[in-house]
């Protein structure tokens, strides 16, 4: 972490373990279908910044 950028990889991760975190107490009782899919669809539009970030630090050496 030697330069001044925002460890954007960092937040994404956390937040996919705070929705991760959220997903295993959920109570499925109490719980409506909206709420699942908006999970799920928060875990998936984590899931792919996540990969694009990961794919893109990797090939950014010109």
């Amino acid at each position: 972490m030697g330069s001044s950028s925002l460890p954007v990889e960092l937040v994404i991760a956390t937040a996919l373990m705070a929705v991760a975190c959220k997903i295993i107490v959920l109570d499925l009782k109490l719980v409506t279908s909206e709420q699942i899919v908006g999970l799920a669809l928060v875990t998936l539009a984590l899931g792919i910044s996540y990969w694009l970030v990961k794919n893109k630090t990797g090939h950014t050496k010109l």
